[in-house]
């Protein structure tokens, strides 16, 4: 049977700096979070302050609801266990975790570690690598669905924010790596999605990528960012457009979260110092130069769907501070005046604004 197991035992070690002290994914940065943490504190910033209560008003919503009863013991319970539910939960426990980090209110830490507790930790309730609970596995209920999971790379990278918290305890830190651990053996088993050369393939790959830092396997991670770049031959033609993703039904949305997977490989190679795509990544930069220039004309390729045309601004901020020298003459917004969060299936990070330097 086919496994990565393999092919990875068989990979000398690489020089890889095994940095065991990381402390962010860049999702959300960390510079940026000190300067609207300064700003919300003096209140010298009006836009920033509205950002920030925006922030506690969600998690302070959070608290209201009883989401840890009424929603995460639910979808525990839930035989359905709707595609999106893990990432609506990512959500909302990141979100209590900024809320915190701007507040320093314990009480939001304490309600987003029991949430993380319930899922992760505790014996009784935790959900095991395929997103079964523990009640399902006592009754040999089987489900052959993987879930949805693609939120986990921010949800990790605030995890990583909260570990000063006095509510997140070393117990819990190896909990979590402990569960992390073995769903990234679980879906390292499924090595034939690593082969799809579309946006499945490149979600695959930030997740093992995050979880293979996060448990500290850095050789596996490593290996997993020299072979990601060689998809973006495959991906983009000469001229930026993204040949599989043309092939889908849904043409605007796919190559929207394919760009936006390239763009969450780009933060975590920045955050462990990997500046692994040589002369590829000219590839990429056309990637997003012919996507955004689709925010001035009309779409001429299959859309079934509603697209949220904001994701155009969204991706406008990652390219202006990445590369700025593509998008001259295109309109954009006031980063805090954007919408904070976008549906799960566009796999943005809640209070994304968060992730870029101000």
């Amino acid at each position: 049977m086919f496994s990565f197991f393999n092919i990875y035992s068989k990979i000398k070690p690489l020089q890889f700096k095994k940095n065991a002290g990381i402390n962010t994914f860049e999702i959300y940065n960390r510079d940026a979070l000190e300067n609207y943490k300064t700003q919300w504190i003096e209140k010298n910033s009006k836009e920033t302050v509205s950002f920030i209560k925006k922030i506690i008003f969600k998690a302070d919503s959070v608290l209201k609801s009883n989401f840890l009863k009424k929603t995460v013991i639910k979808y525990i319970n839930d035989k359905k266990h709707a595609s999106n539910d893990m990432n609506f939960i990512f959500n909302n426990a990141a979100t209590l975790i900024l809320a915190w980090f701007f507040t320093d209110n314990e009480k939001y830490a304490e309600y987003a570690v029991k949430i993380i507790r319930t899922i992760f930790i505790n014996p009784e309730f935790r959900m095991n690598t395929f997103f079964q609970s523990a009640e399902y596995i006592k009754k040999k209920k089987k489900s052959d669905i993987l879930f949805k999971t693609n939120g986990i790379y921010f949800f990790l990278d605030t995890i990583l924010l909260i570990k000063s918290s006095k509510h997140w305890s070393d117990v819990d830190h190896k909990g979590m790596i402990l569960w992390c651990n073995k769903y990234l053996n679980s879906i390292l088993n499924q090595g034939k999605i690593h082969k799809e050369k579309n946006y499945k393939g490149t979600f695959y790959d930030i997740q093992v990528i995050i979880l293979a830092v996060f448990v500290g396997k850095f050789e596996l991670a490593w290996w997993f960012f020299i072979n990601t770049q060689t998809k973006l031959t495959d991906q983009f033609r000469k001229n930026g457009e993204q040949t599989l993703e043309l092939e889908t039904e849904n043409i605007k949305y796919y190559c929207a979260l394919n760009l936006q997977g390239w763009l969450i490989i780009l933060k975590l190679g920045k955050a462990l110092g990997i500046n692994f795509f040589e002369k590829r990544e000219d590839r990429l930069k056309l990637g997003f130069k012919w996507f955004l220039h689709f925010s001035e004309i009309p779409w001429p390729f299959s859309q079934t769907s509603d697209f949220d045309e904001e994701i155009f601004f969204y991706l406008y901020h990652f390219v202006e501070q990445n590369y700025p020298e593509l998008i001259k003459n295109i309109r954009t917004k006031n980063i805090l005046k954007m919408k904070t969060e976008f549906h799960p299936n566009y796999c943005i990070n809640p209070f994304w604004q968060l992730g870029f330097k101000k």
